[in-house]
């Protein structure tokens, strides 16, 4: 257990370095003279290219069933939309202000939906179990002592 969680560790920090070096490396491909779309193509090319050799080394399969392509369509359209945007938020605000924006989003739509369509309440009527368990420990005053608990505690204490 213990190999995974440090194996987790390792592959955290490896993706924050990642998503914190993009800002970086997109301004400075942009004051090389790159426009946006040549950014975006060689940041998406690039990706998706360690994407196949990963796939290919796992043994992964990249088939889509028919249904699921006009899905996949709108959400690249989509995932394609936000890129551009963050690169032409580079090019006119602070890039820490531009990412700050940028990355509060999903943040902010969490609690949109769980203000204005209750979907804490749902959520926690469906996780009733951990939900005790939290609660307990926040009775304990564990959380206010600025302890943490790690999800391996929360598993040896579940009754589920």
């Amino acid at each position: 257990m213990q190999n995974v969680s440090i194996k987790g560790f390792i592959y955290a920090a490896l993706s924050s370095a990642t998503f914190g070096l993009a800002p970086f490396f997109t301004i400075s491909l942009l004051l090389a003279g790159f426009s946006s779309f040549e950014v975006l193509a060689y940041r998406w090319g690039i990706a998706s290219l360690t994407l196949v050799v990963f796939g290919i080394m796992l043994g992964e399969t990249f088939r889509i069933s028919r249904k699921d392509w006009g899905t996949v369509f709108i959400l690249s359209l989509l995932r394609a939309a936000t890129s551009f945007s963050l690169v032409i938020a580079y090019q006119n605000i602070a890039s820490g202000v531009a990412s700050t924006i940028h990355f509060m989003y999903p943040v902010l739509t969490t609690l949109i939906m769980m203000i204005f369509f209750r979907l804490l309440l749902q959520s926690i009527r469906n996780w009733k179990p951990e939900y005790s368990l939290l609660r307990r420990f926040w009775r304990k005053k564990q959380f206010r002592h600025h302890q943490s608990i790690r999800f391996r505690d929360l598993q040896e204490h579940s009754t589920v």
